[in-house]
């Protein structure tokens, strides 16, 4: 495990700035560029065993990298897009009397005793559309 370990922390201090120096000219933010470059790192850690037998582990952290920043920017395009298809939030009214109603007929229902526990004082029905408190 150690000479593993060693290996991939020699090849994190000799490659992180400089994938993070590639990726950052490619998508022109660099905190972006970082946390991609590091995702990358955080996926190789459970496969250094294969990838520290290829000649440049380096071009695969690169490309993971780079995938990581093509997923992220597909995934908020399609965000972006689901949002413009469903249109903006519909305009919500206020509270009508009823529902004003409704929370002053429950408020007695839910009252908390000092150990937080809820206590019910009453019963409510609906009658109609209004609530009736009975005690």
């Amino acid at each position: 495990m150690g000479t593993e370990d060693s290996g991939l922390r020699e090849l994190y201090a000799a490659s992180y700035a400089r994938l993070v120096g590639v990726v950052g000219a490619i998508t022109g933010d660099r905190q972006e560029a970082e946390e991609a470059v590091q995702d990358a790192f955080v996926r190789l850690i459970g496969r250094w065993s294969t990838v520290s037998a290829y000649d440049d582990p380096e071009a695969w952290l690169r490309k993971v990298a780079l995938g990581v920043v093509s997923n992220r920017r597909r995934k908020a395009r399609n965000r972006l897009r689901a949002a413009l298809r469903h249109g903006p939030a519909p305009d919500v009214a206020g509270p009508t009397g009823d529902a004003v109603d409704l929370r002053r007929a429950l408020a007695p229902c839910r009252t908390s005793s000092r150990r937080g526990r809820w206590r019910n004082e009453g019963r409510v029905s609906l009658v109609g559309r209004r609530a009736v408190a009975s005690m």
